[in-house]
């Protein structure tokens, strides 16, 4: 198995790897442009070391390609409508498939006002929107698997990263499937192709949060195996045909195979495994770029999709200099680059606006509900079986204290592990897990002496393992009354 030699820089920051990701993007789709559609062996005898002109379309130096053009279309469309990207759709559809139409016969957003090369797939999608102003227009068919969704992913695949679902505690990322497959759709509606632009978002979300490759490639693998065996309840596509596709990458280790073993073809599936390939067996932006384009044939998306994935991971530092300043209408780009810097800002400070109102809300609500006093019948609840010890506990407390706990604890959400209620009857705090309804505590009070005396355990395993020792027992309990009391105030 290959593993990185050189740790990877942590204090990047941000905006840089964002920067490097769009920058190795542009980068390595120019790297490859010369020599698209050569083959391995003859890269191999005269491979690229350097960034080139002419070739294979013709072009100078620099000179991106429809990616480039798929991926400034779609940041300017997000940037002019902002209003969208703040909704769970993110982009105006008809919008960037308008702006994806202007490029086709215009010549925008490219470098001379030339297209030169455009996908059939994609042609014919956006032939069929400007017929029919749906923009949906993706061919669902096994054979129309070309790489032309995945390569124009990259601005939505960084962007869902800071789309949040806020809560008083915790910030939980939305489930990206939708609107990837939404996006997808535009030019490449088969599942095939909707899958490979979710596993290409999904490594490059658990890459910006673990910063360690060998983390978000085994997280995203893990998830997907769940996903392909049915485990995550939701509709994801042809199961099983993912299964056969995407053997190598998720139910194996792409990074163990041999270069001889790696396709570089147009074929989605191919380039996406390519691309996770470059960027698990190389250690830095140069080294992984230049790996994907002396690959062959499809050597613009590989090269683009590694280098956006190599930029993300080594920052825009790590990009020679020489190659990003040879870039075609490079002020143009620098401009481009920081629109989406702005977009990422405005999501972020919203993001936060959002979170701030949202806990006003909660506390707001959660001091109602606490005012409420807890009953036996607030839960559901198990008997507590003869599995129990009795421990000996003294916890002192006042009668503002006292009163307070006796308002109990009736859950508020999903994080919320535990139900409370005293028992007016035998003066006993009841504590049981909330998910299961089991009991945990019954602790007794004495009321005339304003202290807990005496702790009844459940031991039954799915409560406590044996290893816990009575202290820890003891401690845990306090904790629980402190914050229950914390709580209330």
């Amino acid at each position: 198995m290959f593993f990185l030699k050189k740790k990877i820089e942590k204090n990047i920051t941000e905006e840089d790897r964002i920067r490097g990701s769009l920058y190795g993007f542009f980068v390595g789709d120019a790297l490859g442009v010369p020599v698209e559609f050569l083959n391995r062996g003859v890269l191999s005898n005269r491979p690229i070391k350097k960034m080139e002109e002419y070739g294979t379309h013709n072009q100078p130096k620099g000179t991106w390609s429809d990616d480039s053009s798929m991926v400034l279309a779609t940041i300017d469309s997000m940037y002019n409508n902002k209003e969208k990207i703040l909704t769970n759709d993110i982009v105006d559809y008809s919008d960037l498939m308008s702006r994806f139409s202007n490029w086709k016969n215009k010549g925008d957003y490219t470098p001379n006002n030339i297209v030169f090369d455009i996908g059939i797939s994609t042609s014919s999608a956006i032939s069929k929107f400007e017929n029919s102003n749906n923009p949906f227009c993706g061919d669902n068919n096994i054979n129309s698997n070309g790489n032309g969704s995945l390569m124009r992913i990259l601005p939505i695949s960084l962007y869902t990263h800071y789309c949040i679902h806020t809560s008083y505690e915790y910030i939980i990322k939305d489930d990206k499937y939708d609107v990837i497959k939404k996006v997808s759709s535009l030019t490449h509606s088969h599942d095939l192709s909707i899958m490979s632009c979710y596993i290409f978002t999904y490594f490059i979300d658990n890459y910006m949060e673990s910063l360690d490759v060998r983390i978000a490639y085994d997280r995203t693998r893990k998830h997907f195996m769940n996903i392909f065996e049915g485990k995550i309840k939701k509709e994801y596509g042809d199961i099983e045909i993912y299964k056969k596709y995407f053997n190598r990458l998720i139910y194996n280790d792409i990074g163990i195979l041999d270069v001889n073993e790696i396709k570089s073809s147009g074929f989605v599936i191919d380039s996406l495994e390519a691309s996770i390939w470059c960027v698990l067996t190389t250690n830095s932006f140069k080294e992984a770029t230049l790996k994907a384009v002396n690959l062959g044939e499809d050597t613009d998306t590989i090269g683009a999709l590694t280098g956006a994935l190599a930029g993300l991971i080594y920052g825009i530092e790590d990009i020679p200099k020489e190659w990003i300043n040879s870039l075609q209408r490079k002020d143009y780009l620098d401009d481009m680059v920081q629109k989406y810097l702005d977009l990422i800002d405005f999501r972020k400070n919203e993001n936060e606006i959002e979170r701030e109102k949202v806990v006003k809300e909660y506390i707001k609500e959660r001091k109602e509900r606490r005012k409420i006093k807890a009953t036996k019948d607030s839960w559901k609840t198990l008997s507590m079986t003869n599995n129990t010890k009795e421990l000996e506990i003294e916890i002192n407390l006042t009668d503002e204290e006292i009163e307070l706990i006796k308002l109990g604890h009736v859950p508020f959400e999903m994080e919320d592990h535990w139900f409370m209620y005293f028992d007016e009857d035998d003066n006993t705090i009841n504590y049981y897990h909330s998910w299961t309804g089991m009991p945990v505590f019954k602790g007794y009070l004495d009321p005339d002496n304003n202290k807990v005396y005496k702790l009844i355990v459940s031991l039954e395993k799915e409560v406590y393992p044996k290893r816990n020792t009575n202290e820890q027992i003891i401690n845990q309990f306090k904790r629980m009354i402190e914050n229950e009391i914390l709580c209330h105030k």
